[in-house]
C-alpha cells in the first residue's frame, strides 16, 4: 500500500530521535572491537585488559539489545577464560594473568556460564591475598600517577566486586578491615569503588563532589574531566539510590555523548607519569565510557 506525501511526512516528523546514549555506545564498539582484536592477534595476552575490556563492553551491549555477534562473543569470552586459566608467571606457578585481568574476566561472564572455571579463578584470587587482608595490583597499575598504596587499593576493591559477583565472599570482612583503616585516595577510581564496596551517604556525597562543571570527572583530583574516570562514576553510579546520583548521572551522560570522538573513541591523557602515549588509556577510557553509558539503558 502506497503511503500518501503528507501522511508519510506526519510520521517522519514524529518519529522520536535516537537515544543519544544508546547511539554512543553503539559507535564505540568497532574502535573496541578493533583494538582488541589486534591485541588479541599481535601481544596473545589478555593481561592488559584490551581483551577483557572487549569482552566486557559487548557483553554489555548484548545484554541491553544491540547488534552485538553473540557468536564471536562466545569466542572472545572463552579466548580470555582460557587464557587466565592458564597464565603462568616466569617461575610457572599459575598467575591469572594478572590480578585485575581475572577480576575481568569474571566481571564480564555470561549471565548463564558455567561457573566452574570462574571459581578456580576466584580460588586462585583467593590464594593471593595478603595476610594483612588485600590484594597487591601488578603489571603497569602501581607505576601509575597515584600512590602504589591507591592501586593496591583500587585493585584490591575491584578483586571483591568481582568476587560477590560470584557470591564468594570469605575475604570481605578482613579485606573491608584493611580499606578502613586508609581513606580515599587522589584517584576517583578510589573513591567510586569505595561506595561500590561500602556504600554511605558520605561517600556518594564526597564522589558527586567531584564531578566537574562540564559534568564528567577526572582520573585524579581536579584534573579535566576524561572519559575513563567518567565511565567507571557511571558504573558505579548503576549501584546507588537517590535523585543526586540519578542527576549526576544523567550529566555524565551528556559529557561523553558531547565528547566522543569521530572513530567512536574518547581521547584519554595517560595514567602514567609523563607518558607521551596515550593508546591504551584512550582504548581504557573508551571501554569505560561503553561500559558505563550501556548500564544506564535498560536491558
Amino acid at each position: 500500500m502506497e503511503i500518501a506525501p503528507l501522511v508519510l511526512a506526519f510520521l517522519l516528523v514524529q518519529a522520536p530521535e535516537p537515544d543519544p546514549v544508546r547511539r554512543a555506545a553503539e559507535r564505540s564498539l568497532p574502535f573496541i572491537e578493533k583494538g582488541g582484536l589486534d591485541w588479541m592477534r599481535e601481544k596473545k595476552c589478555a593481561s592488559c585488559h584490551h581483551v577483557t575490556f572487549m569482552v566486557w563492553s559487548h557483553r554489555e551491549a548484548l545484554d541491553r539489545g544491540l547488534d552485538v555477534d553473540a557468536r564471536k562473543l562466545e569466542e572472545w569470552t572463552k579466548w580470555a577464560l582460557d587464557f587466565s586459566l592458564g597464565s603462568k608467571n616466569k617461575e610457572g606457578k599459575r598467575n591469572g594473568g594478572g590480578l585485575d585481568t581475572m577480576a575481568q574476566v569474571i566481571l564480564s561472564r555470561p549471565a548463564k556460564a558455567d561457573v566452574a572455571p570462574y571459581g578456580e579463578l576466584a580460588d586462585l584470587i583467593r590464594s593471593e591475598r595478603k595476610q594483612e587482608g588485600h590484594w597487591e595490583a601488578g603489571g603497569q597499575l602501581p607505576s601509575q600517577r597515584r600512590p602504589k598504596e591507591e592501586s593496591h587499593e583500587v585493585s584490591s576493591m575491584w578483586v571483591l566486586h568481582s568476587l560477590r559477583s560470584l557470591g564468594r565472599e570469605e575475604e570481605r570482612p578482613e579485606a573491608l578491615a584493611w580499606l578502613e583503616r586508609r581513606k580515599p585516595g587522589r584517584s576517583v577510581e578510589s573513591v567510586a569503588l569505595r561506595l561500590l564496596t561500602a556504600p554511605s551517604e558520605p561517600l556518594l556525597q564526597e564522589l558527586l563532589a567531584r564531578q566537574n562543571e562540564d559534568g564528567g570527572w577526572g582520573w585524579l583530583r581536579g584534573e579535566l574531566s576524561d572519559a575513563l574516570a567518567t565511565g567507571q562514576v557511571l558504573y558505579v553510579l548503576n549501584f546507588a539510590d537517590g535523585a543526586d546520583a540519578a542527576a549526576a548521572a544523567r550529566r555524565a551522560q551528556d559529557f561523553l555523548v558531547r565528547t566522543q570522538l569521530e572513530d567512536g573513541s574518547w581521547k584519554v591523557p595517560s595514567t602514567k607519569p609523563k607518558s607521551k602515549d596515550a593508546s591504551i588509556s584512550t582504548y581504557w577510557g573508551t571501554a569505560w565510557a561503553a561500559i558505563g553509558l550501556l548500564r544506564t539503558l535498560p536491558r
